[in-house]
């Protein structure tokens, strides 16, 4: 069995030769064109090894799945057949000489795997996945082959193309390919045309590290049944409406919602169900839901992420919500207007949520906030790099979309035809 070795380093130098292999290399993992890979990385220092690793493993993530592999870094060799692959941590230490090239070798026996590459279900998920999005199994990969054909026809368009990523799509739109590629399209047009939500993300920038520690949004851990619907907390008034923006906010938002789409499987199969906690939201906040973004904001999850909004649910609403809500509205299908619910009292919001699910603080029997949000932290923390490159490798280029070129008044309207909200 031929062998292909990709040399990758990580030297300023040799940044972008990196870049463009990792996605090279992703591709032929997908695509199937080399039945064995062994990717060898160096680098000089603990730290660019650290670095490369991170780098490395949001790849790994979503191409590598139900395939056995061998792992190989500094000091540590360890065979691996579990369903994820997770790479190991280094016991190289910070003061490593630069003389010492530590080496990472990953052995992915690619003709070893059958079938897609996505995680299997739990039984319930099956059940959900074939009774309401109509998927058959032995159908997955000629519906995978099928979507990643028209995306390679797609000039324009710039997407990832690995199986978990993709089924995601399919999923989210029922397995209507057609819906599916309009879907994928507008994820990535959206993305390319509101920056100030999607560009530099990086979890450690102070700002956009210091939201991510408040846990203004947070998955809960636990679902009413393994194949139930996710809970998604929001808490709209806990950060300071003078020092954060509503871009930054959703920065953050949209981070995690792009960990949600490769790891979460209820969420994508199931579901979502939006918890909007409005309590110590204040006319500052209000002020920062203008109209215009408020529309942008709508689109990019409603028309442009493939997971599937159950309901969402307002608490603790001051009496000055109502106007934004009123606005609010406007932006959105019918679908998702018969979908909201304002409660006036948490007995009421518990007849149609399981309190068990809830934190601690919400009088639930979940974990408190304070665990919740130290768990995602960290979890944003290893999508960094996968987060960073998001942006420069994947979105559209209007100069080779076929037909019209989209724009920002084409996709949200003039800026200036909205009429501001008046809080006086």
């Amino acid at each position: 069995m031929e062998t292909k070795i990709i040399h990758l380093s990580s030297s300023d130098n040799d940044i972008k030769k990196y870049e463009n292999s990792t996605q090279l290399l992703g591709e032929r993992l997908i695509d199937d064109a080399l039945p064995n890979q062994t990717i060898t990385m160096e680098c000089s220092t603990a730290n660019e090894f650290e670095q490369m690793r991170n780098r490395f493993r949001a790849l790994l993530s979503t191409t590598i799945v139900n395939s056995p592999t061998e792992i190989t870094s500094p000091n540590q060799t360890q065979q691996q057949n579990s369903q994820f692959v997770t790479i190991g941590t280094s016991d190289i230490s910070e003061t490593t000489p630069p003389s010492i090239e530590p080496t990472f070798h990953l052995r992915h026996l690619k003709g070893i795997m059958s079938g897609p590459a996505i995680r299997p279900l739990n039984s319930d998920l099956q059940t959900v996945a074939k009774q309401q999005l109509f998927e058959e199994p032995e159908k997955i990969q000629e519906n995978l082959e099928a979507f990643r054909e028209w995306i390679r026809k797609s000039a324009h368009l710039r997407s990832r193309m690995d199986d978990q990523f993709l089924v995601t799509f399919l999923r989210g739109c029922k397995y209507s390919l057609e819906m599916a590629k309009k879907k994928l399209d507008m994820f990535y047009t959206l993305r390319t045309h509101i920056p100030e939500m999607i560009t530099a993300r990086d979890p450690l920038d102070q700002k956009l590290h210091r939201i991510i520690k408040m846990g203004v949004g947070l998955p809960l851990p636990k679902t009413e049944t393994p194949g139930s619907p996710r809970l998604m907390l929001m808490r709209a008034g806990i950060y300071d409406a003078s020092e954060f923006t509503m871009q930054e906010v959703m920065k953050v938002t949209t981070m995690i919602n792009d960990i949600i789409m490769i790891e979460d499987d209820n969420s994508i199969v199931a579901g979502q169900i939006g918890i909007i906690d409005m309590k110590n939201v204040t006319i500052a906040h209000f002020m920062q839901m203008q109209p215009s973004l408020m529309k942008k904001m709508t689109m990019l999850f409603q028309e442009g992420m493939p997971v599937r909004q159950k309901g969402v649910h307002y608490i603790n609403a001051p009496s000055t919500f109502e106007k934004v809500f009123n606005v609010f509205k406007t932006f959105l299908n019918d679908k998702m207007k018969s979908r909201l619910y304002v409660h006036s009292s948490m007995e009421s919001l518990y007849k149609v949520v399981p309190r068990k699910l809830m934190p601690a603080e919400y009088e639930g029997e979940g974990p408190p906030l304070q665990e919740i949000t130290d768990v995602w932290e960290k979890k944003i923390l290893t999508y960094r790099d996968y987060l960073l490159q998001d942006n420069s490798l994947y979105g559209v280029d209007e100069k080779k979309r076929i037909g019209q070129p989209k724009n920002s008044s084409s996709l949200f309207g003039l800026e200036g035809s909205f009429r501001q909200l008046d809080f006086d």
